[in-house]
């Protein structure tokens, strides 16, 4: 009942208000622990006095799966996890993964208490094991081992801060036949760090908007302790707006940078890697930055600054709900690159980083069929180098019991 309650911005004996009550609503779905939710309020037993009715279908909220499926990023993946979204009924969340393939292979543990001590605090622990095979791209294997933790509060109705402590130990190797600059980044380094994150959401409704805007920005500063010094900092804004015959227009603009400091450069690992499901239309590291030496297979860089966009238009139900299909059309756009002068200063190497535009355009079609979720995007791009590695369609189904 106090779940509930605690999302309601009405409360008994308050002057009744439209708008408050549909943001209760809001709220609630937002919860994820039910599959429908309603409002409705009745006459009192004065003319000046009304009941609120909230009337809610609840669903499970836990999750117990073993889960396999094939995407052309992963090839075959398997996953065995224990999810509680609502633990003893607190809506205390708890998840525990263990997953596979031919990428990566990581075990997940993560606690997150939205009410800690009975207040509007979140806090929450996060600790994982991940292990990436990076040698198909940029000719490298990494291993991480990784605790974090973390405490956010909201700043208004609205907005939300989160501070948060990291502390990772990782160790990179790097293939005989890798070129000298992703050498340069092997060996075993400890990261500490501290970092933020503001978070502005006016949607309508966090599961499938269709009108308002969110916004978040954070920022992560390693040198406090460890051996890895630098500043991280990106930014994610979302729009949506109705369109004619029950359309949704939105647009996304995401940016980011990372630069070492005390004369420290980045490391391989550390950069963005953009493309795949990042940036449809091009393969997993498909674009930015890469070492075009002739007997090094031109692995991807990585780039220390990325600016990404996309303008889409969800397309109008052509088949009832209960088909579970979504289709929308989609545009991506943007850059990535801008190494510094000593990651780029190699003898002999032919290093491009032109932080050149790229584009995408394409259909996106989602299924939420009886085996699990099946995802295609078939993206064309339009703009792009000729060293860019393309990936017309990417295909990822899976499935779960």
């Amino acid at each position: 009942d106090n779940v509930v309650r605690r999302e309601m911005r009405l409360v008994e004996g308050d002057a009744f208000n439209k708008v408050l009550q549909d943001r209760s609503r809001t709220r609630i779905r937002s919860l994820g622990f039910f599959k429908d939710v309603d409002i409705k309020d009745e006459p009192g037993t004065t003319e000046d006095r009304t009941v609120v009715n909230v009337t809610v279908t609840e669903q499970a909220t836990g999750e117990l799966s073993l889960g396999v499926g094939y995407s052309s990023a992963d090839a075959f993946l398997a996953q065995f996890s224990y999810t509680e979204r609502n633990l003893f009924g607190k809506g205390q969340f708890l998840r525990a993964a263990v997953s596979f393939s031919s990428l990566q292979e990581q075990v997940d543990l993560r606690f997150t208490d939205p009410y800690f001590l009975d207040r509007p605090l979140a806090a929450g622990v996060e600790v994982y094991k991940l292990t990436t095979d990076f040698t198909d791209y940029s000719g490298y294997t990494s291993d991480t081992s990784q605790f974090s933790t973390f405490l956010g509060f909201p700043l208004s109705e609205y907005s939300r801060l989160t501070v948060r402590y990291t502390l990772s130990d990782e160790k990179l190797d790097a293939l005989s036949s890798a070129p000298p600059e992703i050498k340069a980044s092997s060996g075993s380094f400890v990261t500490s760090s501290i970092g933020y994150s503001y978070s502005y959401d006016v949607r309508d409704d966090t599961l499938k908007p269709t009108s308002g805007w969110d916004f978040s920005f954070g920022q992560d500063l390693a040198g406090l302790g460890g051996t890895l010094k630098y500043l991280r900092s990106e930014m994610v804004g979302e729009s949506y707006t109705p369109l004619p015959y029950q359309m949704v227009g939105s647009l996304r603009l995401s940016a980011g940078y990372i630069s070492g400091y005390s004369g420290q450069g980045v490391r391989v690992n550390d950069r963005f890697f953009k493309g795949g499901d990042s940036f449809r239309g091009f393969k997993i590291a498909g674009i930015g930055p890469r070492d075009l030496t002739p007997g090094f297979g031109n692995p991807a860089l990585g780039g220390n600054l990325y600016a990404i966009g996309t303008v889409a238009a969800r397309l109008p139900p052509f088949l009832p709900e209960s088909y579970g299909i979504d289709l929308s059309l989609f545009s991506d756009f943007g850059t990535l690159g801008r190494l510094s002068s000593q990651d780029k200063n190699v003898s002999g190497a032919v290093i491009v980083d032109e932080l050149a535009p790229r584009a995408s355009a394409g259909l996106a079609i989602g299924w939420k069929s009886p085996f699990g979720p099946v995802e295609v995007d078939l993206g064309y791009p339009f703009v792009k180098k000729a060293y860019d590695k393309i990936e017309a369609i990417r295909f990822s189904a899976g499935t779960r019991f």
